[in-house]
């Protein structure tokens, strides 16, 4: 075979080669790039998610706070009632006792 075409042949074989290493380097490169989003992506919905985690936590923590403020709230009212229906009680039977030393002091006049 004479040289020219083993020259042209080799010529074409190389450039063959060429182009499959570009086409393998294209191919390793677009997989890296398919690689790197896809952890970018888990990354974000990672940080997400305890974004969302930490926003739940703190609702709850909130809502936790209100419910025992209310309780306290209801726990003083109840108390502020009971103590003024001691107070109450305590004033009737004062007015009561008085009543009732006033008529024993009638009484005792009028014995006398």
């Amino acid at each position: 075979m004479p040289m020219s075409i083993l020259m042209a042949m080799s010529g074409v074989y190389i450039q063959y080669l060429d182009g499959v290493e570009v086409r393998e380097s294209r191919e390793k490169e677009e997989e890296k790039e398919r690689e790197s989003r896809a952890k970018k992506g888990e990354k974000e919905r990672e940080s997400r998610e305890k974004k969302e985690e930490k926003e739940r936590e703190s609702r709850e923590k909130e809502e936790e706070k209100e419910r025992e403020s209310r309780e306290k709230e209801k726990e003083k009212e109840r108390e502020s009632r009971e103590t003024e229906g001691e107070k109450e009680r305590e004033c009737r039977e004062k007015k009561e006792e008085k009543k009732r030393e006033s008529r024993e002091k009638k009484e005792e006049k009028e014995r006398e």
